[in-house]
């Protein structure tokens, strides 16, 4: 019997102050380390320098913190 399930990838969005390479080595560990992130960066180029995160279960994460 074959046993299928279903990942529910989530990219979120996020405006930051991040200026430069170094400033994403400093926060490198601490996304790293997430068992939730599959994959992020952060676009230098943009103005807003957004940062990208995708990963499973991140918006139930996110709203935890906001009631908590």
């Amino acid at each position: 019997m074959n046993s299928y399930f279903t990942i529910n990838m989530e990219t979120l969005k996020f405006k930051t102050n991040v200026k430069c390479n170094n400033c994403v080595a400093k926060i490198t560990p601490y996304l790293d380390e997430s068992d939730n992130i599959r994959e992020w960066k952060v676009d230098l180029d943009s103005s807003e320098r957004i940062l990208t995160v995708t990963g499973e279960g991140l918006n139930q994460r996110a709203r935890h913190r906001n009631t908590s």
